[in-house]
């Protein structure tokens, strides 16, 4: 049953956060402004959940000489964490038990460990750090974490818990009690949560001396950066009263405040801050205005059936969308999330579509059976309170356990699975060269002069065979690698590659030319990858373009540039991606020239054209490996490389030679 006071309106905007979350996530290239659907939920929640912390506590401003009752506050504040449980945990308990089951049959042995380290995370309300540490903050990393959605809700939960010690402290302060109202409270709140986080992003120096080596990523997880969306959501609600007190709703300021709205999520803005900034107060304007009753009523009904299943189905999408994407058993590969195929679109739609069943069977038999009357009749609640132990505790932390210990321990002999190549980039325990804030050093006793790589992964696949070259040449080595991350500019990059790389990227590239200004004299090598991870809405002659534009700039920054790459591409995908336990790897040590990617010989003809007349050098990485009739990828018993298109570090080591030369030619 329906409260009389239940908003319609707030069901029809969860509909549609999970409609933008949904589809940022499963096609993240067609709608990159989805990922406001998360900052959506927080700002609901703030509307939805103030009026409750609220009532916990007396009515502020108290009156000179008022009382306050703590054993009333301890009393409604026990309820209202109790119910907070009840409408949380049985529903993300059993997608964590779900999951596990499903992971541990089909999914890939390497990121059971993964899994069941974010697993424990989020049942413990931790994970947004567990996000943070296991993942890279990255959702489509290339080693995928199927629970790194769930940091939201500890990110939420941990706010349910952080309000209500504000709210009490103003109570203990008499001059503050009697002055000021909860609305206040919420504003002075936002404004310096919002404050914080842009003096940490735009100083991250000052949580970089303490070891923290992804300031924006953990501020991205942290509720730091969450805190204002939700008392956005809460001022709205105090600022609009209580639905009797509300004016009638107004159809053409509603269109208005939605039209702005719709502008605001799909047109681009270079500063996504900004951006996030407007969306949410728009979205917090629409709700204290009530404006989504004015929805036609077939998309309001929809909306609604999605909206009042959207929990649910915001737990099981991630889980459905990794298996989709990542299960060998459903052949599944590590393709780049730009490449132009149809089964990738085919894969992603079903996974929704599954989520949305699922998100509603749960809703059904799981949000419903706990949410509903749990405090009615005291037998009813302590069955109920048996079933939440089991179904949140014992359950998932069974199987959490069960996964974290098996993998690693390789599940007692039954892993089938090829030892993979080693990354190079971990070669160095003093310094991590992949995602650290400043580059690796490697001196060397009067050096002829100094040498640096940059590039994503691929520059820290070629990593230790970098610093081989360099101990040779004798010349003092600087590796600065970051997953994900080639050299753009943000001024010199296409508004696509702009929002696909993110402002991370963009960061790393602009304290790239930093670095360069303090060392004039340094000979760059950049590791480029093929253009597949192009965006399909970005031609292949504007890539070229802006390629070409970024790397005058870097050129004009360094004595001497050099182009290292693209690597091979080898056609499966799947190569060395880990297999569940019982299914046996056997990958092809070489194929046809003819099968491999096209891309990289694209490429390749592509620079030696044009790079030249630029004064700028390449080194051929396609030859070592490729005749002109086939490429290979093992030599005896050594795999060249680590997966489709990454060097291993003997693989690297076959390149050598070349970076010698172009070495001694640029210090001679």
């Amino acid at each position: 049953m329906r409260s009389h006071n239940f908003r319609t309106d707030i069901q029809v905007a969860r509909g549609l956060a999970i409609i933008l979350v949904l589809l940022f996530h499963g096609f993240e290239n067609y709608f990159s402004f989805g990922y406001l659907g998360v900052d959506i939920f927080f700002v609901i929640s703030g509307f939805v959940v103030t009026p409750l912390l609220c009532r916990i506590f007396p009515r502020l401003p108290l009156a000179i000489g008022e009382t306050v009752q703590l054993n009333h506050i301890y009393v409604r504040l026990k309820d209202f964490y109790l119910r907070r449980i009840y409408r949380l945990a049985p529903a993300l308990g059993v997608t964590v038990f779900g999951s596990g089951i499903l992971i541990f049959f089909l999914g890939p042995v390497s990121d059971h460990l993964r899994f069941a380290s974010q697993g424990f995370a989020a049942l413990i309300i931790l994970g947004n750090l567990g996000a943070y540490r296991f993942s890279g903050g990255n959702y489509f990393n290339p080693n995928p974490n199927p629970l790194i959605h769930l940091w939201s809700l500890s990110a939420e939960e941990q706010i349910y818990l952080f309000l209500p010690v504000v709210f009490f402290a103003i109570l203990l302060i008499p001059i503050v009690r009697t002055r000021i109202n909860f609305r206040l409270v919420l504003i002075f709140v936002a404004v310096l949560s919002f404050t914080v986080e842009k003096i940490l992003l735009f100083l991250p120096s000052l949580l970089e001396n303490y070891g923290i080596t992804d300031v924006q990523g953990l501020i991205f997880f942290s509720p730091i950066s969450r805190v204002w969306q939700f008392c956005l959501g809460g001022i709205a609600v105090l600022s609009s009263g209580p639905p009797s007190a509300q004016k009638p709703i107004k159809t053409a300021s509603s269109w208005f405040y939605l039209f702005l709205f719709t502008l605001c999520l799909v047109l681009p803005f270079t500063n996504s801050s900004l951006k996030t900034l407007l969306c949410c107060a728009l979205f917090a304007i629409l709700l204290a205005k009530r404006s989504f009753e004015c929805i036609p009523r077939i998309f309001s009904l929809a909306l609604t059936y999605l909206g009042d299943r959207s929990y649910s189905i915001y737990l099981v999408h991630m889980p459905i969308i990794y298996l989709a994407r990542y299960s060998p058993v459903f052949g599944a590969r590590f393709s780049t999330i730009f490449r132009e195929q149809i089964s990738p679109s085919i894969e992603s739609l079903s996974a929704i579509v599954l989520s949305i069943a699922f998100g509603s069977l749960s809703y059904k038999y799981i949000e419903q059976k706990f949410r509903l009357r749990p405090f009615s009749v005291d037998s009813t609640r302590v069955i109920n309170l048996r079933k939440l132990v089991v179904l949140f505790t014992v359950f998932p932390i069974t199987v959490m356990s069960f996964m974290h210990v098996g993998a690693s321990n390789g599940y007692w002999g039954l892993d089938k699975n090829i030892v993979r190549p080693a990354y190079a980039a971990d070669s160095d325990p003093n310094c991590r060269r992949d995602g650290a804030q400043e580059p690796c050093f490697y001196p060397t006793q009067n050096p002829k002069g100094e040498i640096l790589l940059i590039g994503d992964s691929h520059a820290g696949a070629m990593s230790q065979a970098f610093v081989e070259a360099a101990t040779e040449t004798q010349t003092s080595a600087y590796v600065w690698a970051l997953a994900g991350c080639q050299f753009w500019l943000p001024d010199k990059t296409p508004q696509g590659i702009r929002q696909a790389r993110g402002e991370k990227c963009l960061n790393k590239s602009l304290r790239i030319l930093d670095w360069l200004t303090t060392h004039p004299t340094a000979i760059v090598f950049l590791s480029i990858r093929s253009s597949s991870i192009r965006p399909t809405d970005i031609s292949i002659s504007s890539y070229n373009s802006a390629l070409i534009g970024n790397l005058r700039t870097l050129q004009a920054h360094s004595k001497q540039l050099i182009v290292v790459g693209p690597n091979p591409e080898f056609p499966d995908l799947k190569f060395f991606v880990s297999q569940p336990f019982w299914v046996k790897s056997n990958p092809k040590k070489s194929f046809p020239v003819s099968e491999m990617l096209k891309e990289p010989y694209i490429d390749m003809r592509f620079f030696a054209t044009r790079l030249p007349d630029m004064g700028i050098n390449i080194i051929d990485t396609i030859e070592p490996f490729c005749s002109s009739v086939r490429c290979s990828r093992k030599a005896g018993n050594v795999w060249l490389f680590r997966d489709y298109d990454h060097l291993s570090i003997e693989g690297s080591r076959l390149i050598i030679p070349r970076l010698v030369k172009e070495i001694s030619n640029a210090t001679g």
